[in-house]
């Protein structure tokens, strides 16, 4: 699973905590039907039929989420609905998708969120994690469920939408909250408590990266299962703490459409949620499951698979994400365009 590793690091230089394209976290929306393109080095929308409905125009954009997208302008970052048209001008250093009507922005050193209308809901008040003293690592998680992982003097708690601490920076790590209970590190162990800061499993599990703020959500519960790491190796436990897979991967994805992706001997395969292999590691990298299909490495090249492991796309790009509104971003060579359920491609590539 290098993928997932470099996906980790990418993510953390790419505004870890707040927005991935390559890996959809837990609680997955209803896809926008708008795609982002670039032409000629500037950014827009294409909608699923491959028609330009937004003129490349802005220096950056990410995805449509929450029936809106954060666009860069010059060295600011803003916001645009549906139309192309610009509801908040640019104004933040750095923003991150919308999640239940608020997104993350910096101003400065300091972090905070603002909604839909360009009011600063929480005004920047969380200084961020410099990394070689140049990058700015979010001190704030995206909301999930209503809460929002806030670091403060050091140590991580929660705020609720007003901006109120509703559960006391204590954490030395803290993951977005899924199914009702959230992922925390104290020193190098991870537990997980429930939504009023009550430890529901204590702090005992391996750490699987030691990094604040971290983009994916690698220990949350995901289909009433989440990943832990014991003695370098990965398994699963229910909602009680109980192991339910043991300890033997290399590295996993977590759940997804019931299949979790693991790694084993340097390849990479999936099993249901009774651990048992549904599709044997034969391939060199993979994703999880979206739409029926999951990418799959073959030889150096990506393609994709479908649930029984039967390769439906031949392996031929350099680099995909996965599925969703039906369309597959893909990279050949340093071009890139979206593909179908079959394997054409819908737009370019460019």
């Amino acid at each position: 699973m290098k993928r997932v590793l470099w996906l980790l690091l990418a993510a953390v230089v790419a505004l870890s905590a707040v927005s991935c394209q390559k890996i959809k976290g837990h609680g997955q929306k209803p896809h926008s039907g708008l795609f982002s393109i670039e032409v000629g080095g500037k950014t827009g929308f294409i909608n699923g039929s491959g028609k330009i409905v937004i003129n490349p125009q802005f220096e950056k954009a990410r995805e449509f989420s929450e029936n809106v997208a954060l666009i860069k302008a010059g060295e600011k970052w803003g916001c645009i609905d549906r139309s192309g048209k610009i509801i908040i001008n640019p104004q933040f250093d750095e923003a991150g998708d919308f999640n239940e009507g608020l997104a993350v922005v910096r101003v400065g050193d300091l972090w905070g969120f603002v909604d839909q209308t360009g009011r600063l809901a929480i005004a920047p008040q969380f200084a961020s994690i410099k990394v070689l003293g140049a990058i700015h690592l979010p001190a704030v998680t995206a909301f999930a469920e209503g809460l929002a992982g806030v670091r403060i003097n050091g140590k991580w708690g929660f705020v609720d939408r007003t901006g109120r601490t509703v559960i006391n920076p204590q954490f030395d790590e803290v993951r977005p909250f899924s199914e009702g209970m959230a992922a925390v590190r104290v020193g190098t162990k991870m537990g997980y408590i429930d939504r009023t800061g009550r430890y529901l499993i204590n702090p005992q599990y391996e750490v699987t990266i030691l990094l604040d703020a971290i983009a994916l959500n690698m220990h949350a519960f995901s289909e009433s299962l989440a990943m832990v790491k014991i003695e370098k190796q990965y398994g699963f436990i229910d909602r009680t703490g109980k192991i339910v897979i043991n300890p033997q991967f290399e590295m996993t994805l977590g759940f997804h459409d019931g299949l979790a992706a693991v790694g084993v001997g340097g390849k990479n395969g999936f099993v249901d949620r009774a651990g048992r292999y549904v599709i044997n590691p034969q391939y060199d990298d993979v994703g999880s499951f979206f739409e029926g299909l999951a990418a799959a490495k073959v030889g150096g090249r990506w393609g994709f698979i479908d649930r029984t492991g039967k390769i439906v796309i031949n392996p031929q790009f350099d680099d995909v994400r996965y599925f969703d509104g039906g369309l597959c971003w893909v990279k050949l060579g340093d071009k890139t365009g979206y593909i179908n359920h079959a394997g054409s491609y819908i737009w370019g590539p460019q």
